[in-house]
């Protein structure tokens, strides 16, 4: 996934170096010109579970990443600074599969599936250190990846579910309760491949949108205009075009998807 931190493009990957150590990277450009810049944030003896997660959090880069054999890691780099600094979010066997962060109100936050199934917010104040757990939905009811961000005064989670459904998930900032909404029902989404079909959730204009690939490999466009409950169906590309799931952001005046 690509966005920008401060007046720089960014892009966070990982790759095998040598089949032992993995780094994880994390690539900048400056707007405006062509030279790419690496970096090397971590190094680990496990390659990460899924695809890491990058956005601009307050006026630092972030980076949320899960090994196997460390567990849910979180890196800062102050905008304009050389160094990075990790945290633990969640140890070991606590989470599978890639998480999402994003910046909500002044909190950073992750969304990721624990291990039994069940899908996890994790937030913490910016400036400060200690990490805050909820669980959004319990055992069971959660398939591969979520993708988290802030809809207006919400923080909000898109994800699938164990039956096919696209769920989204949203809490008023400051509250402590979490909302459900099926979004599309049983079966729009493949729930055999536990790694593809990844949403992404994203605020655009005056509404909430999901991008997702659906089961017969449409990928779909969702929107809900803020403060309402219905979800508008549509469809982007038809059946066996997208895998792996869709990235959704806004790009000045138009919604920009991207599919694999």
């Amino acid at each position: 996934m690509t966005i920008q931190a401060g007046s720089s493009a960014i892009v966070a990957s990982s790759f095998d170096t040598n089949l032992e150590v993995v780094n994880l990277m994390l690539y900048w450009q400056a707007i405006g010109t062509a030279e790419w810049h690496a970096e090397t944030v971590a190094r680990s003896n496990t390659v990460p579970a899924g695809r890491p997660s990058v956005a601009q959090v307050g006026n630092s880069a972030v980076i949320a990443a899960l090994f196997s054999d460390v567990g849910l890691m979180f890196y800062w780099q102050t905008i304009g600074t050389a160094e990075w600094h990790p945290e633990m979010v969640a140890g070991r066997s606590a989470i599978m599969g890639a998480p999402s962060v994003s910046q909500v109100g002044n909190s950073s936050v992750i969304a990721a599936r624990s291990t039994d199934g069940s899908l996890m917010f994790y937030w913490q104040t910016i400036g400060t250190a200690e990490w805050h757990p909820e669980m959004v939905a319990g055992p069971r009811t959660t398939v591969g990846g979520p993708s988290v961000s802030q809809v207006g005064n919400s923080s909000v989670i898109a994800a699938r579910s164990t039956d096919g459904s696209l769920m989204f998930y949203w809490q008023t900032i400051g509250t402590a309760e979490w909302h459900a909404e099926t979004v599309a029902g049983p079966g729009t989404t493949d729930v055999v491949d536990d790694s593809a079909g990844t949403p992404s959730v994203a605020w655009v204009g005056n509404s909430a949108v999901i991008a997702a690939q659906l089961g017969d490999n449409n990928l779909g466009f969702f929107w809900q205009t803020i403060g309402t409950a219905e979800w508008h169906p549509e469809t982007v590309t038809g059946p066996l075009t997208t895998y792996f799931g869709a990235s959704v952001a806004p790009i000045g005046i138009a919604d920009v998807i991207l599919d694999t």
